[in-house]
């Protein structure tokens, strides 16, 4: 039965459950401290880079756990990934194979059912992590395992297309996103689950996991739907990593066109279920942020896709022009002044 409200719980991981996993090759190492996921559907042209950056990450002291769970049936074609760890090998990876297609949403919920962790990162198969990523979840780990109402750490990302140079992040800190700042901002505030992505484990499947209706947007309201179950969310303040673009799905228009429906969805839903305090602030803003977020969208897409515009999508009939000086917008920039002060006051490590 579909589910037509963004935080609705629903048990995603029970749409899957007859269909199984094989482990194909490598194995589960003994007591890791971490996994690393990398959901896929076939070979990717970019996954070698990606497991080469895993591989050439800087040296910490964390067992790390690295899990693929590849979504493809291959039926008589020969299976790419075991000619290449065949020629590749990795001692900490261990690579399954569903029997069936489960898609691109519920095999995230298959990959991080998987580990065996308490804290799980995820990676996209062309996505890259900051050149001492481990030496930063070495630092976190034991913070968070003090703090187990925190439901996840989104990822801090650079957009690029073809190549980067790749940093170290040394000096970092975390901070909480609050029901305010979703209440003032919408679902984008919760990120992309890639680029080093950190989650808690019991937490995403005390949340339901990943909703596969909601394809485009699905991976954003997993955070909303924890902080109604009363978990923290809290993003990283300096890179985790870097986010490619170029090749990537949401530049079709049928996707993004998906984003801004479903974000109007959230927003709604967001707003009916809070305190009659939210009901009116978000009333208030809404014509601003539904305009502000949709010129966001096109704008970051619209430097990859000139194509992508908002005449070419004809939003113009979605939604109503803010006004550089309305109320909307002023009330807007005041609410995220106050939210930055709270962000001044992270935790840093």
């Amino acid at each position: 039965m579909k589910n037509n409200h963004t935080l609705t719980y629903v048990d995603n991981f029970n749409k899957i459950k007859d269909i199984k996993s094989r482990l194909l090759y490598g194995c589960m190492i003994d007591k890791p401290d971490f996994t690393l996921v990398i959901p896929v559907y076939g070979f990717g042209k970019f996954l070698t880079e990606t497991l080469s950056n895993i591989q050439e990450q800087k040296k910490s002291k964390l067992r790390v756990q690295i899990i693929i769970s590849d979504n493809k049936e291959y039926e008589d074609e020969e299976n790419p990934f075991l000619t290449y760890f065949k020629n590749h090998p990795m001692n900490n990876l261990a690579y399954f194979l569903s029997e069936k297609t489960l898609g691109q949403l519920n095999n995230f919920n298959r990959i991080f059912s998987l580990a065996e962790t308490e804290y799980v990162a995820m990676l996209h198969d062309d996505d890259l992590l900051v050149s001492n990523y481990f030496c930063m979840i070495e630092q976190v780990l034991p913070w968070l395992r003090k703090h187990p109402r925190v439901g996840m750490i989104h990822g801090n990302y650079e957009f690029f297309k073809n190549k980067i140079n790749l940093e170290e992040t040394n000096k970092f800190g975390i901070y909480k996103i609050s029901k305010n700042d979703v209440s003032s901002a919408g679902f984008s505030m919760t990120g992309i689950p890639s680029c080093g992505y950190l989650i808690n484990k019991k937490a995403l499947l005390d949340s339901g996991g990943y909703n596969d209706v909601f394809f485009s947007s699905g991976d954003a309201f997993v955070s909303a739907i924890m902080m109604q179950k009363n978990y923290l969310i809290y993003q990283f303040s300096n890179k985790t990593g870097y986010y490619r673009i170029g090749d990537n799905t949401s530049l079709k228009f049928s996707i993004c066109l998906g984003f801004i429906k479903q974000d109007y969805m959230f927003y709604e839903d967001w707003e009916n279920s809070g305190s009659l305090l939210r009901k009116i602030k978000m009333h208030i803003l809404k014509n601003y942020v539904y305009s502000h977020n949709i010129e966001s969208k096109v704008s970051t897409f619209g430097k990859i896709n000139p194509q992508i515009t908002i005449q070419a999508l004809d939003f113009n009939k979605s939604y109503k022009k803010y006004h550089k000086y309305g109320l909307s917008n002023i009330l807007y920039h005041f609410n995220r002044y106050f939210m930055r002060l709270c962000h001044i006051r992270r935790i840093q490590f």
